[in-house]
């Protein structure tokens, strides 16, 4: 019995001496991280993007009052939450910089377009609402009006009109989809003319996609026939276009209309 009870009382020691070295290691932690050592001294900001669209004033707003504690129980995850509310955020990484400061990456979406009059389309179909001159701060975007809740299919057919045009040096300037009036595709060639190209509304990306390509391939007959480039292309014909001389208002006469026949893909 008393070897049992001596085996008790040296757990029951270790236990406790443990127990009471912990309490000490816990302690003496909560001291050191209390120290003024360890308290904030400064952030440093690294901007991946358009350095225009997020200035250290509008990171210091944003932040004031949001941060407290030290090195070592600072919030980094309400940090983090906070700066995602900028518009131009789209991710963001906060470290720790011993002894006492505090080093944020701030990813930025990348615009590719101007959505409406007020908004930004990002390169991952984001729509967010910022200034559009800040958004064109690093070159010219091409404008896109339609409904928000169909962004992602008129980004997907921006993405393909541009494949398109881009090797034959042609700039999209604006693409419109109005449910009504179908599709309006703006455009610029290589000596800065401007033509639109109009499709319906019920067309498939596909289908525009190639008809668009037969287009441009006709460009060529077309300036012939018209003795100049065309203003506008109405491709919502069954069979043929539609061909607008750039000093004609109204909608082109029968000699405009080109018979040749461009079928859609199935």
């Amino acid at each position: 019995m008393s070897k049992w009870s001596d085996k008790t009382f040296n757990f029951l020691t270790d236990f406790v001496s443990i127990l009471i070295i912990l309490v000490l290691l816990v302690f003496a932690a909560w001291w050191a991280i209390q120290k003024p050592v360890f308290w904030l001294r400064g952030i440093d900001v690294v901007v991946h993007g358009n350095q225009e669209a997020i200035t250290a004033p509008v990171v210091a707003e944003k932040l004031k009052g949001k941060i407290s504690g030290t090195f070592f129980t600072v919030d980094i995850s309400k940090i983090r939450d906070t700066l995602k509310e900028i518009p131009w955020v789209k991710d963001v990484s906060v470290k720790r910089e011993w002894p006492n400061r505090l080093k944020i990456f701030l990813y930025l979406h990348k615009p590719v377009a101007l959505w409406g009059e007020q908004e930004v389309l990002s390169q991952d179909g984001v729509i967010f609402e910022e200034n559009q001159a800040v958004a064109e701060s690093e070159g010219e975007l091409p404008h896109i009006y339609g409904p928000p809740e169909l962004s992602a299919k008129i980004y997907q057919q921006y993405l393909d009109f541009d494949k398109i045009c881009q090797p034959r040096e042609l700039k999209i300037v604006s693409l419109t989809l109005t449910p009504m009036s179908g599709w309006f595709l703006v455009f610029k060639n290589s000596e800065s003319k401007t033509v639109e190209v109009v499709f319906k509304g019920s067309d498939t990306n596909q289908a525009m996609s190639l008809r668009l390509e037969r287009i441009l391939n006709m460009m060529p007959q077309m300036k012939d026939h018209l003795g100049t480039h065309p203003r506008k292309i109405d491709a919502r014909y069954t069979k043929g276009v539609a061909v607008q001389r750039p000093e004609i208002e109204p909608e082109p006469d029968d000699s405009d209309v080109l018979e040749t026949e461009i079928k859609d893909a199935k």
